[in-house]
């Protein structure tokens, strides 16, 4: 977080993820990574490439971050306020998920 707030332009989108969230041994608990991710004001999200866990609801919720940022800056109205004349629309219902058959991560 130093290097972000020391190197990045203060409204950058910043969230925690936790990754490999299908490992039985885990090092770090979901409530140890919230709670960090809380102490920071940012979103926190757990992950599993293997499992397709919440892999794309973390993008859309950076687009979503990023696209409200970014209509608030010009005056317009973030989604879920009125419409907007950005012409983007984000909907994590319409992705399709699909396993790699090939085994590894992507």
């Amino acid at each position: 977080m130093k290097q972000i707030k020391q190197h990045a332009n203060e409204k950058v989108c910043k969230v925690l993820v936790g990754n490999k969230s299908d490992v039985a041994d885990r090092t770090v608990t979901y409530e140890e990574g919230k709670r960090l991710a809380d102490s920071f004001g940012i979103k926190f999200f757990e992950t599993s490439a293997k499992d397709s866990l919440n892999v794309n609801d973390t993008f859309f919720a950076i687009a979503k971050e990023i696209k409200d940022t970014l209509t608030t800056d010009k005056g317009e109205t973030p989604i879920g306020g009125g419409s907007t004349t950005t012409g983007v629309k984000l909907d994590a219902t319409n992705t399709k998920e699909t396993k790699n058959s090939g085994g590894g991560c992507c």
